[in-house]
């Protein structure tokens, strides 16, 4: 898929979205569609799992996880404020991350994930669990046209080194790419730097 036929994808998506958001009804048929249709998952049903089993004191279920990228997703009706705390069944208040965190929390250490992705149809908020207490990325359903590249993460492994190589290539600026993204780029950077030096002073 060209970034041309994917921005033309996200159109179609946000377009047909806008206004949609039944927690119950409409999850699956959301991210199977965007999976599909914008990143390009051939058999989307296969790629994501939806209603994950995880114990707690009970069983509960996360609405979402990708185990080929480790993203595990917090799904919310679009009246949902995601910043907001609920009332959970054991009495606890918790917002939609915290919820997700707490679920996170009881799954295997290989399972553990690396993108937490809180949603309410009209928006996604990215949280880095490299920096679990950073402040959520947003990106609204709106903009989903001109910034699909935030989500690439979804289907790309290692996918900060892959977007700042494409951006680049492409002439975009650095300000347009998640933080996260930009922070991995220059730890690679310094990173390379000292092993080449390393190298250079090994006899």
């Amino acid at each position: 898929m060209t970034d041309a036929e994917q921005r033309a994808a996200a159109k179609t998506f946000a377009e047909q979205w806008e206004g949609h958001g039944d927690e119950k009804q409409e999850t699956q048929s959301f991210w199977l569609s965007l999976l599909q249709k914008v990143y390009g998952v051939e058999d989307p049903a296969q790629y994501i799992q939806f209603e994950v089993p995880v114990k707690l004191g009970h069983t509960s279920f996360i609405d979402g996880y990708i185990p080929a990228t480790r993203v595990l997703i917090e799904q919310k009706g679009a009246d949902i404020n995601l910043r907001k705390g609920y009332k959970q069944s054991d009495g606890s208040l918790l917002t939609p991350y915290g919820q997700a965190r707490r679920y996170a929390g009881y799954l295997p250490h290989n399972q553990n994930p690396r993108w937490i992705i809180v949603c309410n149809f009209q928006s996604f908020e990215i949280h880095d669990m490299n920096r679990p207490n950073d402040e959520a990325e947003v990106l609204m359903l709106s903009d989903l046209p001109k910034e699909a590249h935030r989500l690439q993460f979804l289907v790309d492994t290692g996918k900060e080194k892959i977007t700042v190589k494409k951006a680049a290539s492409e002439g975009r600026s650095l300000r347009r790419l998640p933080g996260f993204y930009v922070r991995s780029l220059l730890g690679e950077i310094v990173l390379n730097r000292w092993f080449s030096l390393a190298q250079t002073t090994i006899p």
